[in-house]
């Protein structure tokens, strides 16, 4: 059984250009085109593709959103029953609710961070 192999090329460190076969040839002509890209815009490193303090503080902000979600919407539909709404109306208050637990629940990190921080 014969396979269909592509003749490829690929670049060394000095420039010398070498043909092989190979499965994967796109892969040879495109990966130094993206690794100049890559390093000319400083992607390669992590550290500059990742801001630590605003990753902290997304994960700590969802997090305590996780962890309020169930007892709010509890409570939510609670109240929704013990007045009587429907399902649509009682859909419409979970929303207004959960909206302003989290508008009120960012604010207080964002507070929070800044302070830790020192941001004016």
């Amino acid at each position: 059984m014969e396979r269909n192999l592509w003749i490829t090329r690929s670049v060394s460190s000095r420039g010398h250009v070498s043909k092989k076969k190979g499965v994967s040839a796109p892969f040879f002509y495109v990966y130094p085109i993206l690794y100049k890209f890559a390093k000319s815009y400083n992607i390669l490193f992590m550290e500059n593709l990742v801001d630590k303090s605003a990753a902290k503080e997304a994960i700590i902000d969802v997090g305590v959103g996780f962890f309020m979600a169930f007892p709010v919407a509890l409570a939510v539909i609670s109240f929704s029953r013990w007045i009587g709404l429907g399902v649509i109306t009682t859909a419409v208050f979970q929303t207004i609710v959960f909206t302003l637990v989290s508008l009120t629940r960012k604010y207080f990190v964002r507070v929070h961070f800044k302070r830790i921080n020192n941001e004016k």
